[in-house]
Formats: C-alpha cells, structure tokens, sequence
C-alpha cells in the first residue's frame, strides 16, 4: 500500500507543469544588472510551448523589457526570449507564446542555467536579474 502512495504521488508531480522561481537584484558578481536600489521577483510557470508569467519589481519605474537569458550564475548570456516588452507598475503578468519546446525543456531541465533580466529606463542594459530555480512550496 505505502508503495502505491508514493507512486501514485509521483505520477501527480509528474503531470505538473515545471514552476520556477528568482530573486531580481543588480550588482552580483559579474553582473550586467546594474541596479543596486531595487528588487524584485519572478514566478514562471512552463507549458509545452509558452510561459505563463508573474514579475514584480517594486519602485523600479518603467521597465522597457524582460527577458529570459541563457547564462550560469555569475555569467552574462544571451537573450532566448522576451516575456514581456515592457510595463509601467509594479506588476507584470502574462503569458509569452511561440518559445520553441525544445527551448522550455532545456530550462526545465536545467533552470539553473538561466536568468531573468528586467531592463529599466534607467538602466537600458539591465536593472535587476535572478537565476532561476525551482519555487518552494509553501
């Protein structure tokens, strides 16, 4: 019986869609994320080819992109895709389409790898940025 819960406990998280989650700050090691006043937090929820979307980045100002960049901690990459073109509040949420899956999978599989970058008025070549990982349940 105990080895039918824990299966059947797989299969449920197996049937999940990834949930990754960051920290945005400027001014880590070796970071273009050049804004050491704000912060900031990503939650993004993986499809097969979309990404659902929730960034907030409190007093920040306009934010002319979010990107997510393919890049280990400490490192500087390049652009994979754009979540959003740029909003005015705190909050941003939505859903970016068309990401080729075999592009999702990657970061699934290794979220780590990859950051989240918002660019302000501001700071154009970056404000805040966090690598990705899996979120905490709560």
């Amino acid at each position: 019986m105990l080895v039918l819960c824990f299966a059947a406990a797989a299969c449920a998280s197996a049937g999940s869609p990834p949930r990754l989650c960051a920290r945005l700050e400027g001014k880590g090691p070796a970071s273009d994320a050049q804004d050491s006043e704000h912060r900031g937090s990503a939650v993004l929820v993986l499809s097969r080819t979309s990404v659902h979307y929730r960034i907030e980045s409190t007093g920040l100002g306009t934010v002319v992109a979010t990107h997510i960049h393919h890049g280990p901690e400490g490192t500087n990459g390049p652009m994979l895709w754009e979540l959003n073109p740029g909003y005015t509040t705190d909050r941003s949420e939505g859903e970016a389409s068309g990401i080729p899956p075999g592009v999702l999978a990657l970061i699934a599989a290794e979220p780590s790898d990859y950051y989240v970058k918002l660019h302000s008025v501001a700071y154009p070549g970056g404000a805040i940025r966090g690598q990705l990982e899996p979120c905490r349940r709560k």
